[in-house]
Order: structure tokens, then C-alpha cells, then sequence
């Protein structure tokens, strides 16, 4: 599985070279022209960038109810102090989780989403 979100941090990193190229006249002229003449090619990137982005948002659209389930949850501080503390604890270190992946998957989408 690290594998598979390795690929993410890698793409991320490519799409910031690429961004960065894009403002650079002769890589942006090389880039249109490759789109004219490989087709092929140019289409199987815009594949995987519109792949890999519906995929980052639609975990991350899956992950917010369970933030807003915690955010409901602990926001009656009676009713959530009167909660086990072990189980508190998990739930809060799960949640901090859930936030953390939530950032990074909208992190890597708004990547995609810009080239």
C-alpha cells in the first residue's frame, strides 16, 4: 500500500517540476508541440492526471464525514469528557490521522487539478 501512495508523492513532484517548466517559454513551446505531434502520449498524461485527481478527491470527499462525525462527537465537551479516556485518545489520534491524509490527498489533487 506505501507503494501506491508513493506514486502520489512522486507524481506530486513531477507536477511541480512541470509547473515550474511551464513558465519557461522554450519548455512550453517543446510541451505543444509534443501534444501535436504524440498525441498518444499527451493523452495517456492527461489520462492520469484526471485518473489520479478524481481518485485523491473522491478519498478525500469519503474522509470527511468521519471528520465531521468526530467534530460532532467532541463538540459537547460534557458528553465527550464523560467518554473513556483510552477511548478518547484513540479517537482523537485516529482523527488527527483522518486530517493529516485528508490534507495531503487535497495537497496532491489541487496539483493535478492546476496542471
Amino acid at each position: 500500500a506505501n507503494q501506491f501512495y508513493d506514486k502520489f508523492n512522486i507524481r506530486y513532484q513531477i507536477g511541480e517540476i512541470c509547473e515550474y517548466l511551464w513558465k519557461v517559454e522554450p519548455h512550453r513551446r517543446a510541451w505543444i508541440q509534443l501534444a501535436r505531434t504524440d498525441t498518444a502520449f499527451y493523452t495517456r498524461f492527461l489520462n492520469m492526471l484526471i485518473n489520479d485527481a478524481i481518485w485523491l478527491l473522491d478519498e478525500s470527499l469519503n474522509r470527511l464525514p468521519e471528520v465531521r462525525q468526530f467534530d460532532t462527537d467532541s463538540a459537547d465537551a460534557d458528553a465527550w469528557a464523560a467518554r473513556p479516556a483510552q477511548e478518547r485518545s484513540e479517537r482523537e489520534s485516529a482523527n488527527q490521522s483522518t486530517v493529516n491524509e485528508l490534507k495531503n490527498d487535497l495537497t496532491l489533487a489541487k496539483v493535478h487539478v492546476r496542471m
